[in-house]
């Protein structure tokens, strides 16, 4: 008889433990859907690390941790600033036989090149 109840609260035990696992996976979904995949997978790393004590409180740490590590990335995000390049060396002329129409349309060409 008192294997028996060990026996059950041995799986008592394994059934709390595989609940909190599928709470703790829906809880950290639920927090992070608005993230891209890497961000997620950073929060998910960080959670490990997190108690889970109860659903609301496990969700209260992954929002503060998500909340922290979100404004971080906005800080490191890139500042808007485009990139110039300037054309580098100059298209030199040849002395190449060209015929009236093809010597307009290089001109054209080594003209929109300068600007």
């Amino acid at each position: 008889m008192e294997d028996k109840l060990n026996e059950q609260i041995e799986a008592n035990v394994a059934l709390n433990s595989h609940m909190s696992g599928f709470q703790r996976q829906a809880t950290l979904a639920d927090v992070s859907w608005d993230l891209s995949e890497t961000a997620k997978e950073r929060l998910a790393g960080l959670a490990e690390s997190v108690e889970f004590e109860s659903e609301d409180s496990y969700r209260e740490k992954l929002t503060i941790l998500k909340e922290s590590f979100v404004s971080e990335e906005v800080a490191h995000a890139p500042s808007g600033e485009y990139l110039n390049e300037e054309v580098g060396a100059p298209i030199e002329e040849t002395d190449v036989d060209m015929s009236n129409s093809m010597a307009r349309y290089a001109n054209a060409l080594a003209r929109s090149v300068k600007k």
